[in-house]
């Protein structure tokens, strides 16, 4: 079984890093690349704040206010100041200068931090250009299509969300509940070092949670309409997030899932977590090489499917609570397979993350559950505000947690390793499994022949 993942995953990786390497680059028009430009444009994503700035990609459909029609799409990343905040569907009158994304080299701070080549990962989202604090001016709105409205259902859960709880609460509610990136650079530092950044990472997670109550509130409903209502919940639910990397890939194992359930098949999350890659690196071949978010995600996966037994089996032996040793099982099995993979990336390794993550972990749940009760409730003075408490009672608890581990020494230690030391860790990670898989087995025979009924039994 692990044989043929092996060669699946090695032969999507080899598509991946050829169709990468043989990609024609799209090139902005020659008028684009002379001096200011104005232009039309209409905003695509929903822009996500930092500190200084809010971030946003439009597509270009005019070359000037004569509304001059352009052939080809050319999508843009905008870097506009914080205030006014713009929407989804805006279109928006833009006068700056068109630059092309350049490779990121790290500061003088990360020397053991790798270069990024960040033209080749906007290609990969079909961004060809960046432009930092241009000349923005609002023109009108396009006419509203159903994913709009989603994104624009969205841009007011964000902001019923931080009209009831204050920053960075409400910033770690929203990302939790709805996949915003919004959390002060100095909270996603804190968060980063404690081993925190997936709990504000739209994945499985989410997914398996919207599955799960849906097919809980609908269990009235016939089997088939229950499934058919789940998928089209989920689809809607990714659009309207923005569906990166992690999600596309926990949805559409969900689906594979879905599917099992309809024809009567036993789910493999190792067979549906390689379909997943596979389409998606159908769609981004470039994603293999340049996609981090995908890397990380198909890998904190991969680690919990083929480890978490194992480890399991370990922990519970010294720790006699359920709960915990699920949590500290799943945490283990999610940074064996993805630390050296941080070391090689991002050059440094979190010491207290298990720490961390035991803490944590079980008030995510609680905190997505809150944040939806106050969006429900939000007309309801008295029942939104207990439930905005609730959420800033729990944010806090978290980012409390999160700021307590990055001052621990050592919480985050500099261990910078070469490419071929990751993969010869992830070789003795993988003789590993082989060999625990390899005495299950051979556990399993001899059980057999000394006493059949255990077998049947």
């Amino acid at each position: 079984k692990y044989i043929g993942a092996i060669f699946l995953l090695s032969l999507f990786c080899v598509f991946g890093i050829v169709c990468g390497e043989m990609y024609e680059e799209i090139q902005l028009p020659r008028e684009f690349t002379q001096g200011k430009q104005t232009f039309l444009a209409e905003i695509i994503s929903i822009p996500e704040a930092t500190d200084k700035a809010q971030i946003f990609d439009v597509t270009i459909f005019s070359s000037s206010e004569n509304k001059t029609l352009i052939d080809t799409k050319i999508h843009i990343r905008i870097n506009a100041p914080l205030y006014p905040i713009y929407t989804v569907g805006e279109v928006v009158k833009i006068s700056g200068i068109i630059k092309e994304p350049e490779v990121i080299l790290p500061t003088n701070f990360e020397t053991s931090a790798k270069t990024f080549d960040y033209k080749r990962y906007l290609h990969g989202k079909g961004i060809v250009g960046t432009m930092v604090f241009p000349s923005i001016e609002t023109t009108g709105k396009i006419e509203q299509s159903f994913i709009y409205k989603l994104f624009s259902f969205k841009q007011k859960s964000v902001d019923i969300i931080n009209q009831k709880i204050a920053s960075p609460e409400s910033d770690l509610a929203n990302g939790v509940l709805l996949g915003t990136d919004s959390l002060p650079k100095e909270n996603k530092d804190e968060v980063r070092v404690a081993s925190l950044s997936h709990i504000i990472v739209l994945s499985g997670f989410n997914v398996a949670i919207i599955v799960t109550v849906v097919l809980f509130l609908l269990r009235f409903l016939p089997f088939y309409l229950r499934m058919f209502i789940s998928s089209v919940l989920i689809a809607g639910f990714v659009v309207m997030v923005g569906g990166g990397a992690s999600l596309i890939r926990a949805t559409v194992m969900a689906y594979v899932g879905l599917l099992a359930m309809v024809i009567g098949r036993r789910y493999d999350a190792l067979t549906a977590l390689l379909l997943a890659l596979g389409i998606y690196v159908f769609i981004n071949p470039e994603a293999v090489l340049y996609d981090v978010s995908l890397q990380l995600s198909f890998l904190a996966t991969l680690g919990i499917i083929i480890l978490y037994d194992d480890v399991y089996y370990f922990v519970s032996k010294y720790v006699s609570y359920e709960s915990v040793s699920s949590i500290l099982s799943t945490t283990l099995s999610v940074m064996i397979l993805t630390t050296p993979y941080l070391m090689y990336t991002f050059g440094k390794f979190s010491l207290y993350g298990i720490v961390a993550n035991v803490f944590a972990l079980p008030l995510v749940p609680l905190l997505m559950a809150s944040t939806f009760v106050l969006l429900c409730t939000s007309f309801i003075p008295l029942v939104s505000h207990l439930f905005a408490f609730i959420s800033y009672l729990l944010s806090s608890i978290i980012l409390f947690i999160a700021h307590v581990i990055s001052l621990l020494p050592f919480a985050s230690v500099p261990i910078n390793i070469s490419i071929t030391w990751m993969f010869i860790l992830y070789g003795i990670i993988l003789v590993s499994v082989w060999y625990l898989e390899w005495k299950k087995s051979l556990h399993k025979i001899k059980v057999s022949e000394i006493d059949p009924t255990l077998v049947s039994f």
